[in-house]
């Protein structure tokens, strides 16, 4: 099923049974789409139950800071600047000692970083903008990371209650069906 606007932002989650074994984690599709762009690109085994919880608790999505600077900066920018902030490492930064990762915008799900995907969120007013880019263009060479001028941010900016009743509606979808799948 999906939940929201696929042409501007949109969760797809489908539980599959032929992943699932009887009595165990529920498994399915987990992805999101900004901007017709879906994250992650590809089909894999998500655990439901872990993707939900990674939307419901303490994210961006539901809770977006507010912060102008990053709200108005170019896309590319605001997403590198929240990735360094939170896994420097991903960029080749080393972090300097006393380094505390800053995880306020973190949008993203257990599925979408196992694809190498990574979604942040930054609000300003009632305008909440999500931004998500699939990293697997970086690679490492030594300490340094290239690949980064091939990086490609999709954004969308929704009014923040929208924002928040996809997320209302997926967490109430998983946990009113998944006794019964």
């Amino acid at each position: 099923m999906i939940f929201g606007d696929p042409i501007k932002f949109a969760i797809l989650m489908k539980y599959i049974p032929q992943w699932s074994q009887e009595g165990s984690y529920k498994n399915g599709m987990f992805h999101f789409i900004i901007d017709s762009a879906i994250f992650p690109d590809v089909a894999g085994v998500a655990t439901l139950g872990g993707d939900v919880h990674c939307v419901k608790s303490d994210n961006a999505l539901v809770n977006p800071v507010d912060d102008s600077k990053l709200f108005h900066m170019d896309a590319k920018s605001a997403f590198l600047y929240m990735l360094e902030g939170m896994l420097p490492a991903k960029l080749g930064v080393e972090a300097h000692e006393g380094f505390v990762e800053d995880y306020r915008f973190h949008a993203s799900s257990n599925n979408l970083e196992e694809f190498g995907c990574f979604v942040f969120a930054v609000g300003f007013k009632n305008k909440i903008r999500i931004l998500g880019a699939n990293l697997n263009c970086l690679s490492s060479e030594g300490d340094a990371v290239t690949g980064l001028e091939l990086v490609k941010v999709s954004e969308v900016i929704i009014d923040k209650k929208k924002a928040s009743e996809i997320i209302f509606d997926v967490v109430k979808d998983y946990e009113s069906k998944r006794e019964t799948w």
